[in-house]
């Protein structure tokens, strides 16, 4: 095996393992926040996604996709009380505007992957995160969700549309026979999961004190929820896509 070969395994395995170690981590956010052992346990999982991207520069096909659990990990429990004491964070916008930025800024390891053009990246994927972003602040405004909630519905949602719906069409080969796309399941979908389902759940923990003063979302609630994280962002990312494209901007080909 390669260094990239190695470092895609690694990067598997590790998400196999973080995805229960997150829950009961942040089973009582309130309380990790307050114990050293917890955040140990979270240094030690950006610490390990973080080594095997060193690993994988090593290869010749260099990528940064460790740094997409690392990232929301870093800026929501080290760093969370530094980005708090903002003046920011006082605002009432500033559970719509700091995700945005956050989850926006984050794709800079998309862009790092593909090599591509990064202003053009960026123009482009701001309608899906400003649709995002209007999502958590519609529901983190107005009911207080759990952490395996949020990590739940973002990581399935992400396995759903990554990469045009890949996992699916995997799926679908799978069980017609083909044992390698079983295989590409395997390795791809806990990694995937993990790194959607941050997107929802790392503002949450970086809001999490205010999130808990709203009553609890009922089981109607987190299905509006996922109702709204199928629609919202998509649909924001196509009106933004057609303005650019009124404006004569072509981002055709840009991942």
């Amino acid at each position: 095996m390669n260094n990239e070969e190695i470092s895609l395994f690694l990067l598997s395995l590790l998400s196999w393992a973080s995805i229960p170690a997150l829950y009961w981590i942040f089973k009582d956010p309130t309380q990790t926040f307050k114990g050293s052992f917890s955040k140990v346990l979270v240094k030690v999982i950006i610490l390990a996604y973080t080594t095997i991207t060193i690993i994988a520069l090593l290869s010749d096909q260099r990528f940064f996709s460790g740094l997409f659990v690392a990232y929301p990990l870093f800026y929501s429990v080290l760093i969370r009380d530094r980005l708090r004491s903002r003046r920011l964070f006082s605002s009432k916008l500033a559970l719509l505007i700091v995700p945005f930025f956050l989850l926006w800024f984050g794709e800079l390891f998309a862009v790092l992957d593909y090599h591509g053009p990064v202003l053009q990246h960026y123009i482009q994927y701001i309608g899906y995160y400003v649709g995002y972003a209007l999502v958590i602040y519609f529901f983190y405004r107005r009911w207080s969700f759990s952490f395996a909630q949020v990590l739940t519905i973002g990581g399935l949602f992400g396995m759903l549309i990554e990469q045009e719906f890949m996992l699916p069409q995997f799926f679908l080969q799978g069980i017609s026979g083909n044992s390698e796309a079983l295989l590409f399941l395997f390795l791809a979908a806990p990694f995937i999961f993990l790194t959607h389902g941050l997107y929802l759940a790392g503002p949450f923990l970086l809001f999490n004190e205010e999130i808990n003063t709203n009553p609890a979302a009922n089981k109607r609630q987190v299905f509006l929820l996922i109702i709204a994280l199928l629609i919202i962002p998509l649909l924001s990312w196509g009106i933004w896509s057609m303005i650019l494209s009124a404006f004569g901007v072509d981002l055709v080909g840009i991942i």
